[in-house]
């Protein structure tokens, strides 16, 4: 018998691809290029099949087995190996913060708020939590996990049909143009941040370009729509470093086009208008991407760019043997990988055999025109910016916002303008004579990936990695002999290949695991939920236990995270529990008898077997996924502490790590060192993640310190009136209420949030004066 819920779970993740893709296709159909419905069918059915096993299985292409591996999940599943941890922050983060998002959303919130991780921070702010991508927005109907895999699914569908229509429009048949998008959409790169926002971004590139290029030549609202409408897209889509590289790539896009036209040169007047239009679409999506800056100047992010710790690296030049196979250095799924950089790193450089071996003929052959060697050069280009060989990798890299972005990941542009270059070769072909620079590079790509097969035979590599070769192979001798071939079946022939090749590549990488894996119930957990105060607390996992950001699944708040962006005044608090020598991945912590534990209100401690704690904790459970002990000392979340303490003025967070009882005193800033009138009574509600209300009574005039982190954006009031907020150990909220009782509201309410609003308005009104007004040459409608 089939199991119910796996079934209904099934259905949904195939709607989520299908629903939204139809929805586009009708779209597409009715306002802006005939897509016949048999092509979009094809194209949904090759999605499907190419996500087969996460679809159609309970089984999740992400690495649910990594988080697994410690406790409290270990006393539950034992011993579990995980298949690929380099894809582990789909799990660690993006899942979680999905959960977040989603959350809030039914609930009829704005999703402003995390009140899971880093005792609270922006949620929207952190740019890769995405809850206003149209990915997964389109998709929200599909429950967890599985909304993860109708996204990618999504995301596939997106750039395979825009980047189909957008080599259509170079005068391409259409088996080329299916080629040509194969490239990009099925690449190698594509499907290693294919769970990732990063991908959300990226592949809305051919979007963009057949958009800004449609408008260039004519098009009309339309055209303009769609492009304001992917470029908010883009931006909300999670990943800011990608926005940047996109635009860029857009631009040189154009470029092209205004060097050699496909036909009459466009008006510099059009691409004005396609820069405004793109500018409407940025402002659209404001409330998704202004908390986002205002979070990255104060996140520990921006502290780490200023040492050096984020930015494109410099490749060693045997990267380039990527080229002939991505599994030169073995595959992390396979269990061979035998290099010091990454997978992920290096294998996106990897075109394929067929795509690579038509490149050289679409640079330098004699038929080629000018706009398929400008591709074959932009194509070129991006791969030495990417690796940052030549002074002009180096020059890029030194740009404003070059120097602060990952720009290796460039090898999506390269792939496809290296798409659009050999898509176009194909019609370029001379059909009654042998393409000997196209034979030639064929043998040269050859030889080239012998030497590395005679090299890693049986290391990394083995008869599966021979598909390439077979139909590089294959490819060449329809060249050679198959002189009677027309250049629609040759590329019928090389898509055909292409698909076999790059399927075959890319299925191992994102292993599949266990549904089971995904926050399953945890007894520890179920029993704080049965001890549980009714007063707002805090959690946290001793060292690798209950690893930051799994709380949200689970409804825990915990001091811990993982996330560069998260908030630097907190950071440099937390520094003074977390285990040494730590990175920006995970703070631990090991000492849980550190004062500012009970201050940050943590209630409950997991902790793994064995595990013993200091006379502050009491042990509540102990079961084979752990021991949960209590901190019945944990201060709450505001309270009136006995002593201010004057901050020093770059010596904030020096201070707070010589204070032991934050009972007794605490550090605020702006306030002289005094005594603190204590608190007869208060009530305290949390009304929502980011919002409190209390009712104090207090004496005298008296300080309020809490450990509700002050990231900008939160406003008290008191009786309706605002209040100085006065920072509490350097990150914490801090207020002074009047005598006698009063209410008091506490709420995060970002004004980035709300100006984003008022310049999506603008965006909206600059859009639509653009799309109505008639300019010279009939540019817009």
């Amino acid at each position: 018998m089939c199991d119910k819920p796996i079934v209904v779970e099934t259905l949904l993740t195939l709607a989520g691809i299908a629903i939204p893709a139809a929805l586009l296709v009708s779209a597409v159909r009715r306002w802006l290029a005939p897509v016949s419905w048999r092509f979009a069918a094809l194209l949904f059915a090759a999605v499907v099949g190419w996500l087969h096993l996460g679809i159609l299985t309970p089984a999740m292409p992400v690495a649910l087995d990594e988080v697994v591996r410690g406790y409290p999940y270990r006393g539950i599943f034992g011993e579990v190996v995980s298949r690929n941890p380099d894809t582990n922050d789909t799990v660690k983060q993006m899942l979680p913060w999905m959960e977040v998002a989603r959350q809030e959303l039914f609930a009829g919130r704005a999703p402003l708020w995390n009140r899971y991780s880093f005792s609270g921070y922006p949620l929207v702010g952190n740019a890769q939590s995405a809850p206003f991508s149209p990915y997964f927005l389109a998709t929200l109907f599909v429950p967890l996990p599985k909304q993860i895999v109708a996204m990618a699914g999504l995301k596939l569908f997106v750039a395979f049909l825009f980047g189909y229509l957008f080599i259509r429009d170079e005068k391409a048949a259409w088996p080329a143009s299916v080629f040509g998008s194969l490239v990009f959409a099925g690449s190698i790169f594509q499907n290693v941040y294919l769970y990732y926002p990063l991908s959300a971004v990226t592949s809305l590139l051919p979007a963009m370009a057949w958009a800004s290029l449609r408008l260039l030549r004519g098009g009309g609202r339309a055209e303009a729509i769609l492009l304001a409408i992917v470029t908010a897209g883009a931006f909300a889509g999670g990943h800011p470093e990608s926005v940047f590289h996109l635009a860029f790539v857009t631009a040189i896009i154009v470029g092209i086009d205004v060097l050699a036209p496909l036909g009459r040169r466009p008006l510099w007047s059009a691409v004005g208008k396609v820069v405004v239009v793109a500018f409407g679409g940025a402002l659209l999506a404001a409330p998704a991407w202004l908390p986002v800056i205002e979070q990255i100047l104060e996140s520990q992010r921006i502290g780490a760019i200023g040492e050096g710790h984020f930015g494109s690296p410099v490749y060693p030049l045997n990267a380039l043997w990527i080229l002939f196979t991505p599994e030169g250095y073995g595959n992390p799924a396979r269990g061979n990988w035998s290099w010091g950089l990454h997978y992920i790193m290096v294998a996106p450089t990897y075109l394929g055999l067929i795509p690579l071996a038509l490149v050289p003929g679409a640079l330098l052959a004699r038929g080629s025109s000018a706009r398929t060697r400008l591709f074959a050069v932009a194509s070129i280009l991006m791969l030495l910016i990417a690796m940052r060989w030549t002074p002009i990798g180096e020059a890029f890299n030194r740009l404003p916002l070059g120097a602060w972005t990952a720009n290796d990941r460039l090898r999506f542009a390269m792939l496809f303008f290296a798409g659009v270059a050999t898509a176009r070769r194909f019609g370029e072909i001379p059909i009654r004579r042998i393409p000997l620079i196209d034979i030639l590079s064929c043998v040269i790509a050859l030889g080239m990936t012998a030497r590395v097969f005679m090299i890693q035979w049986n290391v990394v590599l083995g008869p599966v990695h021979l598909l390439g070769c077979i139909g590089l192979l294959l490819f060449a001798v329809a060249l050679g002999v198959g002189l009677h071939l027309r250049s629609q079946r040759l590329a019928e022939l090389a898509a055909s290949l292409l698909l076999i090749e790059l399927f075959v590549f890319n299925l191992p990488f994102n292993a599949l695991t266990p549904r089971r894996f995904f926050a399953p119930p945890l007894p520890i957990v179920e029993a704080i939920r049965k001890d549980a105060p009714e007063e707002p607390f805090r959690i946290v996992g001793h060292d690798w236990v209950f690893l930051p950001n799994a709380s949200a699944q689970y409804g825990l708040e915990d001091i811990r995270g993982s996330d560069p962006m998260a908030w630097r005044p907190y950071v440099e608090v937390f520094r003074h529990i977390q285990a040494p020598d730590q990175s920006l991945d995970v703070g631990r912590i090991q000492d849980v008898e550190h004062p500012l534990v009970d201050f940050l209100g943590v209630r409950y401690l997991l902790a793994g077997p064995g595990a013993e704690a200091g006379p502050s904790w009491e042990r509540v459970y102990e079961g084979k996924d752990g021991i949960l002990f209590e901190n019945r000392e944990a201060l709450p979340r505001f309270f009136a502490p006995a002593r201010l303490i004057e901050a020093k003025e770059g010596a904030v967070f020096d201070q707070v790590g010589d204070v032991e009882d934050f009972r007794d005193a605490v550090v605020v800033e702006d306030v002289s060192s005094a005594l603190n009138p204590s608190l007869p009574g208060m009530w305290l509600r949390q009304m929502a993640p980011g919002s409190f209300r209390m009712t104090m009574t207090a004496a005298d005039r008296t300080f309020i310190a809490s450990s509700q982190p002050a990231v900008p954006g939160y406003e008290v009031e008191v009786d309706g009136e605002p209040v100085p907020i006065h920072r509490v150990n350097g990150a914490f909220i801090g207020f002074f209420v009047p005598s006698g009782e009063v209410r008091v509201r506490v709420r995060y309410d970002p004004s980035a949030w709300w100006i984003g609003w008022g310049m999506t308005l603008f965006g909206a009104l600059a859009i639509g004066v653009a799309t109505r007004k008639k300019t010279r040459g009939d540019f817009l409608e």
